[in-house]
């Protein structure tokens, strides 16, 4: 890990949320350079902070692929009490792509997230996953009913991706 890496991942534990909510943001950044930084955003996932641990998942996001070790902390976040910090997290998985198929589960239980956005990012990314979401499918069916046209849609993109990804 580089100097300019240790720095920042160091910046995570500031006694100052400014400061590590700009630090999550920075090694999102430098994704290809900081793929060492991986457990110190998901650590970073459970600060007290909601700025930074919404910062924390999007940056996890940026490493794509790189940040399948972070699935699981991913899957937990996608209960974290602030709606923010929610959708992140599923949007991350969708960044992560087909090494997050695990987050299937997680995923379609958070279908019934009480917030609309966090429902139609988690539908969204459960089309990222294509067959491997077809568990899912009940669930995104039900979402086809749901009250926010952004989850309708997203939903019904999402079936149409299932049943046709290879």
């Amino acid at each position: 890990m580089t100097k300019r890496i240790q720095g920042t991942v160091v910046a995570l534990k500031d006694p100052d949320a400014d400061v590590r909510q700009t630090a999550a943001l920075a090694l999102a950044t430098i994704a290809d350079e900081a793929k060492d930084a991986v457990a110190a955003l998901m650590e970073a996932l459970r600060d007290p902070d909601r700025t930074v641990r919404a910062n924390a998942a999007w940056a996890l996001g940026q490493f794509g692929p790189a940040a399948k070790n972070a699935v699981w902390a991913m899957t937990e976040a996608l209960k974290d009490s602030e709606s923010d910090v929610r959708s992140e997290a599923a949007g991350a998985l969708w960044r992560i792509g087909a090494a997050a198929n695990e987050a299937v589960p997680a995923l379609t239980e958070t279908l019934k997230d009480p917030a609309s956005v966090v429902r139609s990012m988690a539908a969204r990314t459960l089309g990222e996953f294509g067959p491997a979401a077809k568990d899912a499918v009940p669930a995104l069916r039900k979402a086809l009913e749901d009250s926010d046209a952004d989850v309708r849609y997203d939903a019904a993109e999402t079936l149409i991706c299932t049943a046709m990804r290879p």
